[in-house]
C-alpha cells in the first residue's frame, strides 16, 4: 500500500517518527516538509537476518550468498577450498605447542554443524571479530580427519554490523 519495499521503509522509519512527533500540536503542517522516502534495493538476505534476531530462529529459510556451499554439501568438497555461510557457536580456545592461542568453532546453518580450526596465526586477527550474534562467511579447507568433517579457516568475515 506504501508503493516502497521494506528496505525503503525501514530506512525511512526514523525520520518519518521524528516527523510524526514534531507534527504533534501543530496545526499549520505546511511549515515542516515532509519526509522523503529514498528507493534502496530489497535485500532478502536484511530481512532473513532480522527474522532470526527476532525470532531466534530461520522460519522461512536459511540465508544464502553466491558463491557459498551450504554446510550439508561440504563433504563433496573434501581437500578443496570453500565458502560457506554460518552462525558460529561453541568458541574454544586452546594453546599449541607453542604455547600460542588457536580455536575450534562450530559454524552452523539449518542443515548441519562443522568444526573449523583457526591456526593462531589467524586466531589473533579474528579472535575479536568472533560473536554468535552474526553470519559470517568462512573461506577454508575442507578436511576428513579421524572420519570427521572440519575445516581449517583462511579468512573469517562477518557480515551485517
Amino acid at each position: 500500500e506504501f508503493n516502497y519495499n521494506r528496505s525503503s521503509l525501514r530506512l525511512a522509519l526514523n525520520g518519518v517518527r521524528n516527523y510524526g512527533q514534531i507534527l504533534q500540536g501543530i496545526l499549520a503542517r505546511d511549515i515542516i516538509d515532509e519526509p522523503k522516502i529514498r528507493e534502496v534495493e530489497e535485500r532478502k538476505e536484511d530481512d532473513l537476518v532480522l527474522e532470526h534476531d527476532v525470532l531466534g530462529i530461520f522460519v522461512s529459510e536459511f540465508p544464502h550468498l553466491d558463491g557459498t556451499i551450504n554446510l550439508n554439501q561440504v563433504k563433496k568438497y573434501i581437500d578443496k577450498n570453500i565458502k560457506v555461510l554460518g552462525y558460529l557457536r561453541n568458541l574454544k580456545i586452546i594453546k599449541n605447542k607453542n604455547n600460542e592461542e588457536m580455536a575450534f568453532v562450530e559454524i552452523y546453518d539449518s542443515s548441519l554443524n562443522i568444526e573449523l580450526v583457526i591456526f593462531s596465526d589467524l586466531f589473533v586477527r579474528y579472535r575479536n571479530l568472533i560473536d554468535d550474534k552474526h553470519l559470517f562467511i568462512v573461506d577454508g579447507r575442507v578436511n576428513l580427519r579421524n572420519g570427521r568433517i572440519n575445516m581449517v579457516v583462511n579468512k573469517v568475515e562477518r557480515l551485517g554490523s
